[in-house]
């Protein structure tokens, strides 16, 4: 059974660029479903606002940074909000680097966040769309800081 709104999953969903979308959404009418991995106090806070603004929200809270917690958030979300039809993988890490002193470790982080958990997440809401007939939408955000 499809979900009479639209339910989108914002992954890094409660800080920056990731609560202004959860907050668009929710003014659009959409039923938000706010990710985090640390800010568990920031999403709480983000799903009560959006509660007494009158919309549906749910906070997952996971780490995107191994294929299993891809798959717990994901079923987390589904399993909060009835079913995903867009999501916008828009969760990344804000770690400091340099370009004088590249870590592998972080090289990997980033890969992970940015490349290996959107494209994961994409494949699940392609077929679970495709299980209820519906048509899903995949965003893909580059929220990453750029000099640090």
């Amino acid at each position: 059974m499809q979900h009479p709104r639209e339910v989108v999953l914002v992954t890094g969903g409660a800080r920056r660029l990731g609560e202004a979308l959860c907050r668009e959404y929710a003014r659009r009418g959409r039923v938000v479903v706010c990710h985090y991995l640390h800010a568990e106090g920031e999403g709480a806070a983000l799903v009560e606002e959006l509660h007494a603004a009158g919309a549906e929200a749910y906070g997952v809270q996971g780490d995107l940074r191994t294929l299993a917690g891809v798959e717990q958030v994901f079923a987390q979300a589904c399993d909060r909000a009835g079913a995903i039809d867009v999501i916008v993988n828009n969760a990344s890490a804000f770690e400091y680097d340099s370009g004088l002193e590249p870590s592998p470790a972080l090289w990997d982080l980033h890969l992970e966040l940015n490349l290996r958990a959107p494209m994961w997440l994409a494949s699940l809401a392609a077929r679970h769309c495709a299980q209820r007939g519906a048509r899903g939408v995949a965003v893909h955000v580059l929220d990453q800081k750029v000099h640090a």
